[in-house]
């Protein structure tokens, strides 16, 4: 019975590393630059000055013709626009806000990608979302309130963990 001796290959501790940045630097960022177009902008004079790289593409999609409102409304839906609308509007269309509607931290997620809140339109006593233009292709966004768990829930986990030590308690009364 004849024994070997296993060899060990000539490892590079760093190839690991290398090849993750290779890969790295082959990966192309994807998304959106958010370039904050005025609805009523026209024109080339209205496009910012940014810079380009090689492989980039400027997309000007067409103007959309409709405004969505989603989250805890009765009726998610996607509207036509209509320019004397606002936001209570469009909520009004969907039906309202429900019974499990956060309507303190609604937001409208705009055309160009940047996101308008309730907190960059309310005053010092009250919000006023409501009242705000929505721009075509905008989307409302009503999200739901977190869901809190009941006095009755706490009660029953702190009588599980005081049931838990007193066992514990017991046990130990037992082995000595």
């Amino acid at each position: 019975m004849s024994t070997t001796t296993p060899t060990v290959a000539n490892v590079d501790p760093f190839a690991q590393q290398r090849g993750l940045l290779n890969q790295m630097r082959s990966l192309r960022a994807t998304g959106r630059v958010v370039l904050q177009f005025k609805p009523d902008s026209v024109g080339e004079a209205s496009i910012p000055a940014i810079p380009l790289e090689d492989g980039d593409t400027f997309r000007v999609p067409s103007k959309p013709i409709i405004v969505s409102v989603v989250g805890a409304v009765y009726g998610q839906n996607v509207f036509l626009y209509d320019s004397k609308y606002h936001v209570r509007d469009y909520l009004q269309l969907a039906g309202k806000p429900n019974r499990i509607a956060d309507k303190k931290n609604a937001f409208i997620i705009r055309a160009d990608g940047s996101v308008y809140s309730n907190y960059q339109s309310g005053g010092l006593w009250s919000e006023h979302l409501e009242s705000v233009s929505v721009y075509p292709g905008d989307t409302v966004i009503m999200p739901e309130k977190p869901i809190k768990p009941s006095g009755m829930r706490d009660l029953i986990d702190w009588a599980q963990i005081f049931s838990s030590f007193g066992v514990a308690v017991a046990a130990i009364q037992v082995l000595n």
